[in-house]
């Protein structure tokens, strides 16, 4: 089929009558050969008011199509004029036939002249013809052809220069404006761009209006801009398009090169560029400041908590969030270790509750530090704080507090009347459970020490329908694996086995579960039974093995090894830290598949806990014993034997001061000093009696059948001043209450937007989270900087602030809520500050 017929028979479903003038008769043989569905074909040859007659009174309802061997006459001697005007005249020149193609009228004939050479593609064509509309007008028509070329959704000059930037980042440029040049659109493009973002150059190119655009929303360097104040909606808009990300973050980079802004940046001041977020250097400057300020003592809690705050909801954050969260911990650690220099503990019990009221937070502060610290590839910027942290730990205050708790360690009489001993677990922590005839689960995770299970702790009260109770129980001496597992179980005596190494119970061995299982079957007094965690997460959660698990049993033992197998391998003791988040990640999933197959009551607890140092230790951590006699068992920090001699750096304990029968002698060095092991790891040990050692976490754990987690509400403030008349907009937002153990953080993404949904401001990201109790300090303003178009094309009219959440696990947005706002921005705001 000929084009001239399609295009026909194409317009002949809109129209009844076609007239096609054809004066040189090019097309005479063209028309004798048409052959068209539902419709007739008349020359017209001097029998015009036959024809008449004929298409207008005798078939009223027939399509024709009417061929014209002549030239059109004027309209005072064209005798079918009336015809015409009333239906439809058929040109076969080139810009006609496009026309028509494209459902446009005759009268575009000069405008498609001047684009002729976009419509020799079909596809341009087609995607041409689905955008355009008869009643455009000329310069929308172009600006449409400028979608196709740049193939965006929407006819948006922010998107075409969008694509265009993508274009020049992945060396497509040259194809993209050859086109724009080959259809005569260039021109037209920088016409808009110069008449929305103020951008007027003789030779304007896509990579010197991007420099200018950098440059005006950069501080430092807003003053050599001409552009205007536009760009900054521009660039917002590009920040918060997921798919433009990896070429927004490349053209910064080659900017940020050009313009040299690492020398800019080093003359700037905090001050200057914190509320900055155009280059990543301005992240890396302001953290280096930072460290810079916390290691002379120059910079506060109150100034950094804020400016982490600020950069939390800029453009870079997530690529430097671990610099970020290792100076908040690392100041917090330098901080508490200076201003408790002086420990002072007054007995052994108050020593317990400093430690699990306020002391443990330097241990977690610590091994969370070095976690960030780990995730950032130790980056040398770090370096300074990194020595400074772990000497404070290491030597001011893991030394100190070991010192100080000693000597109420020496003081106790004997270990086995410990207050919260762990013995007594069973009959404390599981019987309560046994008596009231409900089921529960104890999750036993190796080495898991009191601040890795506040971590759970808080991490399960953020959990909906779950609440946590959060105790602590002091383990058994020496604080190793196989004591403090066999401590857990329903037991009368204990017995460290002076033949292998091994803990007997009521005379059982108590080595791995199946051994365990026996114990606890025969003495919880209720059917029991023991389980790997591993085992239990691979069961279908609505299994007929999982049913017959909780149906069969009262009480369920779990345990889990991670931290305790990572660190006492020489080879990946440093790999705890790692092991001791991933603990906790794993516990979370174990709570919830627990109670995903019916389990309703858990309990969470620890065989022991740890000591961890990041660097190697120095010889005067090594305490040299002189050992002499019959030696069962010998680690890091603890010997069991026979005939014990010993110096004063270690603490000779009898069996029986420990609650375990036989006649087997334990030596713990003091402190936290080691003793020297061939082949033996040194930086993660356990087996003394230090706070982080023998204090343990119990976390009573229970599903709820109710909601009790929410999020924090936001309210916007000042509803009343709901008119834009500057094209700066100061929005205050209003967190309505402070965020705690069941009220979390709200994070919004928040913009103008008209009613179809159109971006009309920058884009302001934030997470509410304060904690504060004062109203006026959860309070946030941000200035938005309002898009000219909503001065041009929405005055009087109403827009909406816009307050969107993101759907968890997805790209999604779905509207938190909106506030209306009318547009009444004067003239006068469409000029720049001089």
């Amino acid at each position: 089929m000929s084009k001239i017929q399609q295009s026909i028979q194409k317009l002949l479903q809109k129209h009844r009558i076609l007239l096609w003038y054809d004066s040189e008769q090019a097309f005479a043989e063209e028309f004798e050969s048409l052959s068209i569905d539902d419709a007739e074909k008349l020359e017209v040859n001097g029998n015009e008011f036959e024809t008449k007659v004929t298409v207008l009174h005798e078939q009223p309802d027939t399509k024709f199509l009417l061929y014209i061997p002549s030239e059109k006459p004027t309209d005072e001697e064209n005798w079918l004029l009336d015809i015409e005007l009333a239906h439809h005249v058929y040109h076969t020149d080139q810009e006609a036939l496009y026309l028509q193609e494209v459902g446009l009228g005759y009268h575009y004939k000069e405008w498609i002249h001047q684009h002729i050479k976009f419509f020799d593609n079909k596809e341009r064509v087609a995607a041409f013809r689905e955008i355009a509309r008869e009643e455009d007008g000329d310069r929308t028509l172009s600006l449409k052809l400028l979608q196709v070329v740049f193939n965006t959704d929407t006819l948006s000059v922010n998107h075409f220069l969008r694509e265009y930037t993508s274009a020049l980042v992945n060396d497509n440029i040259e194809s993209v404006e050859r086109e724009l040049e080959r259809f005569n659109l260039t021109e037209l493009f920088w016409e808009e761009v110069e008449r929305t973002y103020g951008y007027e150059e003789e030779s304007p190119t896509i990579y010197d209006f991007l420099i200018e655009a950098f440059q005006k929303n950069f501080r430092p360097t807003a003053g050599k801009a001409s552009v205007n104040k536009e760009t900054g909606v521009l660039l917002s808009a590009w920040k918060d398009t997921l798919s433009f990300q990896k070429d927004y973050q490349d053209i910064s980079k080659r900017i940020q090169q050009d313009l040299n802004i690492e020398e800019i940046l080093n003359e700037a001041s905090l001050e200057d560029i914190h509320k900055d977020d155009m280059f990543e250097l301005i992240d890396q400057r302001i953290i280096s400041e930072l460290i810079r300020g916390i290691l002379e003592g120059s910079t506060d809690r109150q100034r950094l908590e804020k400016i982490i705050k600020l950069r939390e909801s800029k453009y870079w954050f997530d690529r430097y969030q671990h610099f970020y969260q290792a100076l908040r911990v690392g100041y917090n650690l330098l901080e508490f270790v200076e201003s408790n220099e002086q420990i002072n503990i007054p007995s052994f019990q108050e020593g317990i509750e400093l430690y699990t009221t306020q002391w443990y937070q330097v241990d977690q502060d610590y091994r969370v530090f070095i976690e960030h610290y780990r995730e950032t590839n130790q980056n040398n910027v770090l370096n300074p704080l990194y020595k400074e942290v772990n000497k404070a730990y290491s030597n001011n205050w893991l030394l100190n507090i070991g010192d100080a708790w000693q000597k109420k360690v020496e003081e106790q009489q004997d270990w086995k009347s410990t207050h919260k001993a762990q013995r007594k677990f069973f009959d404390y922590q599981v019987k309560p459970y046994i008596e009231d005839k409900t089921r529960v689960f104890v999750i036993i995770s190796d080495a898991l020490r009191y601040e890795c299970g506040v971590d759970v702790h808080q991490r399960i009260l953020k959990e909906n329908r779950f609440e946590s109770e959060l105790d602590y129980q002091i383990g058994s001496l020496p604080s190793y694996t196989q004591l403090g597992m066999a401590s857990l179980l329903p037991n009368t005596s204990l017995e460290i086995s002076d033949q292998k190494d091994e803990v007997l119970l009521d005379g059982k061995s108590t080595q791995g579960t199946a051994s365990r299982e026996k114990i606890l079957k025969k003495n919880a007094g209720v059917e029991a039974t023991t389980i790997l965690a591993e085992d239990l997460m691979k069961m279908a959660s609505r299994s007929e093995k999982a049913r017959e698990l909780v149906r069969n049993h009262e009480v369920i033992y779990v345990y889990h090894n991670r931290i305790d197998k990572l660190g006492d391998d020489k080879s990946t003791e440093e790999k705890v830290i790692e092991a001791a988040r991933e603990e906790v990640e794993f516990l979370m999933e174990l709570v919830r598949k627990v109670s995903n197959i019916g389990g309703y009551h858990m309990l969470i607890t620890a065989d022991h806990g740890f000591i961890y140092q990041n660097d190697d230790l120095d010889e005067s951590d090594f305490a040299d014993v002189e050992l002499d006699g019959e030696v069962i068992k010998k680690s890091r920090r603890f010997v069991i034997g026979k005939n014990l001699t010993n110096k004063d750096n270690v603490v000779k304990y009898q069996a029986n001061d420990l609650g375990l029968e036989g006649e087997l002698e334990v030596l713990i060095p003091k402190s936290i000093n080691r003793l020297r092991v061939q082949g033996a790891g040194s930086r993660f040990v356990h087996g003394g009696s230090t706070l982080q050692e023998v204090v343990v976490p119990i976390l009573k754990v229970k599903k709820l059948r109710e909601d009790n987690v929410r999020k924090t509400n936001v309210d916007l403030l000042n509803k009343r001043s709901n008119k834009i008349t500057t094209n700066i907009q100061r929005v205050n937002l209003y967190q309505i209450d402070p965020v705690g153990e069941q009220l979390l953080p709200r994070t919004l993404k928040i913009q103008f937007k008209s009613e179809d949904g159109e971006t009309l401001s920058d884009v302001f990201n934030y997470t509410f989270d304060s904690e504060s109790q004062s109203a006026k300090e959860r309070e946030v303003e941000h200035r938005f900087q309002i898009s000219s178009k909503a001065s041009d094309e929405y005055k009087n009219q109403t827009i909406y602030l816009m307050l969107e959440e993101q759907v968890e696990g997805s790209n999604k947005w779905i509207e938190y809520d909106k506030h209306p706002f009318t547009v009444n921005i004067s003239f006068t705001n469409d000029f720049d500050d001089f």
